[in-house]
């Protein structure tokens, strides 16, 4: 699977500091590191220029520095 896309939108009344990872199993690879979401605001980790491409087993988080804060969606292609 190759992600294309990714957005995490800020749901809460204040600001947020978002840390976006990519994990191959084993081994944790940050994307964005504490990147800052204003109230209402949103951040593109991933999309335009940048692709990641999955394997079975690799996964992409998102924590927040507030609980219930963010929403995320991520747009995939999957090949078979």
């Amino acid at each position: 699977e190759t992600v294309i896309g990714m957005t995490v939108s800020n749901v809460t009344g204040s600001a947020v500091n978002v840390t976006v990872t990519y994990n191959d199993g084993a081994n944790d690879t940050r994307i964005v590191k504490d990147a800052p979401v204003p109230t209402g605001g949103a951040l593109t980790p991933i999309g335009g220029d940048q692709k990641i491409v999955l394997e079975v087993g690799d996964s992409i988080k998102v924590s927040s520095n507030t609980a219930s804060s963010v929403d995320a969606v991520m747009s995939v292609l999957e090949q078979t």
